[in-house]
Formats: structure tokens, C-alpha cells, sequence
């Protein structure tokens, strides 16, 4: 169960660098949906 739990958890600093990763056409389409 604990492991599920940290699974579904992204650390700010990942979700950061995935949207850094992303053009930023992508980040606009991601925000308006």
C-alpha cells in the first residue's frame, strides 16, 4: 500500500523538470485544458 502511495506522488522538482522538458506549445495546450 505505502509503495502505491509514494507511486502516485511527483516531487515538485520532477513536475518541474518534466515541464521545463516540454515545448512550450504543449504547456500552453496543457493550461487551457
Amino acid at each position: 500500500m505505502e509503495m502505491k502511495n509514494q507511486l502516485h506522488y511527483l516531487p515538485d522538482e520532477l513536475i518541474i523538470q518534466i515541464l521545463l522538458r516540454l515545448p512550450v506549445k504543449s504547456l500552453v495546450h496543457f493550461k487551457c485544458v
